[in-house]
């Protein structure tokens, strides 16, 4: 840059998010016993994040003890804390109930989304400032689609990036009509991946893959972007939105 006469550029800070896995059911090693289940967040989580151009500096696990959630949530100073599990309206919900406490503001109760609705969205002063607070669920697929629609926009915005647009696809099945009024988001292939040029009248045809209930990672592990399916439906052979799952990096 020095051979063009610059001298010197403007940069915009990494992003710091401290994240926090809770629920007492969820163990790191082995194969889980009755009422357990394995750990679905701290190898995903950072990585994506990072790859968007964020500094993780904290990857803590908590237990379901309120103390604990909320001393953990007083220490935090990062620019977006993620929460995982207890954002829920239940009486074991401690995340949602000292989010809430230390909000400045409620960007979001819940979010018009399945999976994920019950995601939380505050913001809060700190030391070092503003500081964006998500509260995404404890199913694995409700929380990365929390990930996907939320935080690592976020992370996008603040790194100087663009805001992740959504890409038009083709629909390949029908998707009925729901009662709810909410978004389906559905872990789709594209054929050769995202971006692919096996298209249909200009647009890739998303197939849906199997095993995506909220709770389900394998559909998600293999999909290449989520399909927006609104309350109405679709029908096979439809135009529709889709959210890519390739996270754009900074670096």
């Amino acid at each position: 840059m020095s051979t063009c006469g610059v001298d010197s550029v403007q940069v915009l800070p990494e992003l710091t998010v401290d994240l926090a896995f809770t629920g007492n059911e969820v163990i790191t090693s082995g194969l889980p016993g009755p009422g357990e289940v394995r750990d679905a967040f701290s190898a995903s989580f950072p990585a994506l994040l990072e790859s968007a151009g964020a500094h993780v500096q904290r990857c803590d696990r908590l237990r379901d003890d309120p103390s604990e959630v909320q001393d953990w949530l007083d220490s935090s100073t990062a620019d977006m804390v993620i929460v995982t599990g207890g954002s829920g309206h239940s009486g074991q919900d401690f995340a949602r109930k000292f989010i809430t406490e230390q909000a400045d503001s409620i960007l979001a109760e819940s979010v018009r989304c399945a999976p994920g609705h019950p995601t939380l969205l505050t913001s809060r002063t700190t030391s070092r400032g503003t500081q964006l607070v998500v509260g995404a669920p404890g199913n694995p697929l409700a929380a990365h689609v929390a990930l996907h629609s939320f935080a690592l926009l976020a992370v996008a915005v603040a790194s100087g990036q663009d805001f992740f647009p959504t890409q038009t696809c083709l629909t390949t099945s029908d998707f009925p009509p729901i009662r709810k009024d909410r978004v389906r988001l559905i872990p789709v292939a594209l054929p050769g991946g995202h971006g692919s040029v096996q298209r249909k009248a200009g647009y890739p045809e998303a197939d849906p893959m199997t095993r995506t209930n909220s709770h389900m990672l394998s559909g998600y592990a293999l999909a290449d972007g989520l399909l927006v399916v609104p309350r109405e439906g679709l029908t096979a052979g439809q135009l529709a939105c889709y959210v890519p799952l390739e996270v754009p990096s900074s670096r």
